[in-house]
């Protein structure tokens, strides 16, 4: 099964204009937390795992990345008075139709 790093909001009503979420898999925050449990207790950590982990700087900074542009987003998208909204509706369009291929 294939996951993606943004995903429709699944409290979110309406996915036309519905919230997003950064979908990074909590299993593998709960690895990269164990394995610097374990190195901080000089325990034997498997070498994948070891892998994982010095990479753990990057997916921190890029999940903090996603999570800022999808707060930006979602504050557009939901922030909106009706009298805004025909003034920007061609944007978010655009916006919808770049973030759709890292959503499908």
């Amino acid at each position: 099964m294939k996951h993606f790093l943004i995903s429709y909001d699944d409290s979110s009503e309406s996915k036309e204009n519905g919230l997003l979420k950064v979908n990074f898999d909590p299993i593998l925050v709960r690895l990269l937390r164990e394995v610097k449990y374990l190195k901080q207790l000089d325990r034997g950590v498997p070498e994948t795992a070891t892998k994982l982990y010095e990479k753990a700087d990057i997916y921190r900074r890029q999940v903090v990345s996603l999570e800022l542009i999808i707060q930006n987003y979602n504050r557009i998208v939901t922030c909106l008075n009706d009298v805004e909204e025909p003034l920007v509706k061609e944007r978010i369009i655009r916006m919808n139709k770049d973030i759709e291929p890292g959503i499908k």
